[in-house]
């Protein structure tokens, strides 16, 4: 059950990793190149190359994540990349996926399942284990939020897991929160 549960976590919060490593690289470049600024007042440029140094390092843990996920599709059957490849990059519906593949949807989705466990393997099998993944992801709140809710959908709880914690706002979030308005 765990090892489903993770990953359609890590899944899921593929669709998202590009677009948010990307932000942060707008984000570094805008901190880099007004870091001299006076803002509020008082010069803050210490906090400011805090918070690159911050984000920076958010960019190399969830760029590992996303390279992982890739590995663990790459080193997958080639009938599990390609469920994996359609359904949560692709973003093809299991309806459009099933007729193409003529099956029934029922079927479809428990293939998903299997393509799922059968890439986490992968990712056990490149040395990681659910601590390691945990440890990567523990400020991670928005991907902890996407296991707690699968944690809750799956029945989890009931099986002995338990939601993990989410983490408290770090510095760089509320300083992100504070001139940006959030992330």
């Amino acid at each position: 059950m765990k090892k489903l549960i993770w990953a359609k976590t890590l899944f899921e919060a593929y669709k998202y990793l590009g677009k948010i490593i990307k932000s942060i690289d707008r984000l570094v470049l805008e901190k880099s190149v007004n870091s001299g600024n006076i803002y509020q007042g008082e010069c803050n440029t210490m906090e400011r190359m805090e918070a690159v140094i911050d984000l920076i390092q958010r960019k190399r843990r969830l760029l590992s994540v996303k390279l992982l996920i890739e590995e663990s599709i790459k080193n997958s059957n080639e009938y599990n990349s390609t469920l994996l490849v359609k359904y949560y990059i692709d973003k093809l519906d299991t309806a459009t996926m099933a007729e193409e593949m003529h099956t029934n949807r029922r079927t479809l989705h428990r293939h998903i399942n299997n393509a799922l466990l059968g890439a986490m393997e992968q990712i056990f099998n490149l040395g990681y284990t659910y601590k390691d993944i945990e440890t990567m992801l523990e400020n991670e709140g928005w991907i902890i939020g996407i296991y707690n809710s699968y944690l809750v959908k799956l029945k989890g709880i009931e099986k002995g897991l338990s939601p993990l914690a989410l983490p408290k706002m770090t510095r760089i979030e509320r300083i992100v929160n504070s001139v940006y308005g959030g992330i």
